[in-house]
């Protein structure tokens, strides 16, 4: 007998006869993923010749600077460089265990970020706790890509990695139930991402959350601690948006 999905079966015999592609073989390759991805969070690790905090080549010196990271944030997060890799490398810890990192490539043929562990499904790393700064205004969180415009907004407000990913509900729920304002602040090629999850959260929680969208010409990190907190108190968080308004 032949099915929908394409596979067939003798009830006489026993033989199953499936296609290349057939749901079995996609829920099977699935598990076989999710196994992979298991054994991966718990065996993430740092590769073997990271240097002390402190220890970076002059280009990646260079590149600190330009996104704005002092001394005080390289010690402060832990901040180490693999030459192997050629890889500088921001680690987070839960319960000091190695949780995951994010780094950033710079090599000519390697990727430019590298994600190890799937923190996204399940961890809320929250830099700066220091924001709202307009009294009466209810708990702010400020979405960011990556690990380095996080901390460099951290520096004036509540901020949160995506690590380069949009959003998932899951992650967008748990925040939700914790914060009354969410601002995802995403680059141009990440922008309708930022779009779609603000329209989300306010349907994410019996609470009502607010999404916004601030959209500047570049990253968070590529602007002064100044104009990190222009851009953040030009939001007007007092005057709720409407329904079916996102503020972008």
């Amino acid at each position: 007998m032949e099915y929908d999905d394409g596979h067939s079966y003798c009830f006489r015999c026993g033989y199953v006869n499936r296609p290349t592609r057939s749901i079995v073989d996609m829920i099977d390759q699935l598990k076989d993923h999710n196994k992979r991805m298991d054994e991966q969070d718990r065996n993430v690790k740092l590769p073997d010749d990271v240097q002390a905090v402190g220890q970076y080549p002059d280009q990646v010196m260079q590149w600190f600077k330009v996104c704005g990271l002092t001394q005080q944030h390289l010690l402060e997060n832990e901040i180490v460089y693999s030459p192997s890799k050629e890889w500088a490398i921001f680690p987070f810890y839960t319960a000091n265990v190695l949780t995951g990192f994010q780094a950033r490539g710079f090599s000519k043929t390697g990727p430019k970020w590298y994600n190890a562990g799937r923190f996204r499904d399940h961890l809320e790393l929250i830099f700066g706790e220091k924001w709202p700064v307009t009294p009466g205004v209810p708990e702010t969180l400020v979405i960011v890509e990556d690990m380095v415009s996080a901390i460099r907004v951290g520096d004036v407000a509540n901020a949160c990695p995506a690590f380069g990913c949009a959003p998932s509900l899951d992650f967008l729920k748990r925040l939700s139930s914790r914060y009354k304002h969410l601002i995802f602040w995403f680059d141009n090629d990440a922008l309708n991402s930022a779009i779609k999850a603000a329209m989300s959260v306010k349907h994410l929680h019996p609470a009502p959350t607010y999404g916004y969208v601030l959209h500047t010409e570049c990253d968070p990190k590529l602007y002064t601690e100044e104009e990190i907190l222009v851009y953040l108190q030009g939001i007007n968080l007092v005057s709720l948006p409407k329904e079916d308004d996102i503020p972008i």
